[in-house]
C-alpha cells in the first residue's frame, strides 16, 4: 500500500500494532510519508515504557512520551493509560498538547473527564474507518 502512496509531506499512513515497527516507520519517513500506529512494546528497540501497573495505579488519563532519532528519523513513543494501556509510535504526531476527553466511569455511573496525548487523537481520528473496514471484510468473506 505504500508503494502508491504519493511522497508528501501531507501524507499519512496509519495502522495497528500487527505492522507497526520503528523500521517500518523509518523506511517510510525516508520515502516521505508519515506514519503513525499502535506498536507492541517488544518492537520498540530498547525504549523502555512504564509498566502498566505503574500507569494504573496514577488513575485514567496519565501518559509518558519519548522521543529518539533513529538512523536520521525523528520518532515518538507514548504510552497512555485509560481503561488500558496504549502504546503509540510516530514520525510526525507527539503527546503534547493533552485535550480533555469524556468516559464513562464504571465505578460511579457517570462520565469524567479523562486527559488524552494529541497522538491518541490522532490515531483515533484516522483508525475509525480501518476497524470498521476490517470488520465488514470478516462478515462478508468472499
Amino acid at each position: 500500500m505504500g508503494s502508491v502512496a504519493p511522497r508528501d509531506p501531507n501524507y499519512s499512513l496509519y495502522f495497528d500494532n500487527w505492522f507497526c515497527s520503528v523500521d517500518l516507520q523509518v523506511v517510510l519517513k525516508k520515502v516521505g510519508i508519515n506514519s503513525v500506529g499502535t506498536v507492541r512494546e517488544a518492537r520498540l528497540k530498547g525504549c523502555k515504557l512504564p509498566s502498566d501497573k505503574e500507569l494504573k495505579d496514577k488513575g485514567r488519563g496519565p501518559y509518558l512520551a519519548m522521543a529518539t532519532t533513529f538512523e536520521g528519523v525523528n520518532l515518538r513513543a507514548v504510552k497512555w493509560f485509560d481503561n488500558s494501556h496504549v502504546s503509540v509510535l510516530s514520525s510526525f504526531a507527539s503527546a503534547p498538547p493533552e485535550q480533555l476527553v469524556k468516559r464513562f466511569d464504571k465505578k460511579t455511573p457517570t462520565t469524567v473527564n479523562v486527559s488524552r496525548p494529541a497522538i491518541g487523537a490522532v490515531y483515533n481520528e484516522s483508525m475509525g474507518g480501518v476497524y470498521l473496514m476490517d470488520m465488514l471484510v470478516a462478515l462478508y468473506r468472499i
